[in-house]
């Protein structure tokens, strides 16, 4: 009787899925080892890649990071983040006053001779020879004056780049112990390992992002193609212009873009990020307007409600 019944149990094609034998649950993903999580594999390329543009010991003098590079040293002596030609004078042209006409100088500090002559550029300042012709391309003045009529100077570029660097410079400033203006190679290579910073700090987040469409080793080629095969490292990463801060800021937008639908944190994050690299480079409010009107329309469509705290 037992027999019969096991058979036409058996032989029963529709029998429910209950009456089935149990089987062994279908085995599922072991979670990754602590090296192979996506933060962990982030912060390895961020140590290589920081590493690799730091390697060479150098860092490159140029014209268009020297307000970024002096205005948190200028803040942290108890300056502002403005410019003035009798404190910068190197950021100015000038004019000395000769029988022939005036004739164009730059000058590094106010106590450097007129090229072999026994004479400083502040005595022929105080004796009126030199006169003050307009700031350099990188400085734009504002509506303010100081005392002496003087043009009151702000960064072209905006703030963002120097405000960034601020935490650094102001271990350096500790570091120095006094005015970081008066050791320009700690100011230069402050500069230099800022922008390098946030360079691979970038890199991370381009890991982060591509990591969220496609696997760990894809995500590593591109981030590493990003980091070592572009100018990010032969020019951002260099010295502390706009690049380094404003791609570190977009890369770090575009992360949390790709989370802004989930929570409104992530929203809140990708438009502080944005915000930051507007600040660091103004043509950046092109992304931050196309990003609030993909928000916009995915509001409008899909109900989903990231705009606002974007």
């Amino acid at each position: 009787m037992a027999k019969r019944d096991r058979q036409a149990t058996n032989s029963n094609p529709k029998a429910p899925r209950s009456a089935q034998p149990l089987s062994a649950p279908p085995p599922t993903d072991a979670p990754p080892r602590w090296w192979a999580r996506p933060g962990v594999v982030a912060g390895a390329i961020f140590l290589v890649l920081l590493g690799v543009y730091n390697v060479n010991g150098q860092f490159l003098y140029g014209n268009d990071a020297k307000p970024n590079v002096y205005l948190p040293a200028s803040l942290l002596s108890g300056g502002g983040m403005t410019f003035t030609a009798r404190e910068y004078p190197f950021m100015f042209y000038w004019a000395y006053l000769t029988p022939q006409g005036p004739v164009t100088h730059q000058f590094n500090a106010w106590d450097e001779p007129l090229d072999d002559q026994p004479v400083t550029y502040r005595q022929l300042f105080d004796a009126g020879l030199l006169k003050l012709i307009q700031p350099k391309y990188y400085l734009v003045p504002s509506v303010h004056k100081t005392p002496q009529g003087d043009p009151v100077c702000v960064n072209t570029f905006g703030p963002g780049a120097g405000m960034t660097a601020l935490p650094v410079f102001a271990l350096l400033h500790l570091a120095v112990g006094g005015d970081l203006r008066s050791h320009p190679v700690a100011l230069w290579y402050g500069g230099k390992f800022v922008g390098s910073l946030l360079v691979a700090g970038s890199a991370a987040f381009v890991f982060l992002t591509a990591r969220t469409f496609t696997k760990s080793a894809p995500a590593v080629l591109i981030a590493l193609a990003y980091g070592l095969g572009t100018g990010v490292w032969s020019t951002s990463s260099q010295t502390l212009w706009q690049h380094g801060p404003n791609e570190f800021f977009l890369a770090m937008g575009a992360y949390f873009l790709t989370r802004a639908e989930a929570s409104w944190k992530h929203a809140a994050a990708c438009g502080l990020a944005l915000a930051a690299a507007v600040a660091c480079r103004p043509t950046s409010v092109v992304v931050a307007l196309a990003v609030g009107a993909y928000l916009l329309v995915r509001l409008v469509t899909a109900r989903r409600k990231a705009l606002l705290p974007y």
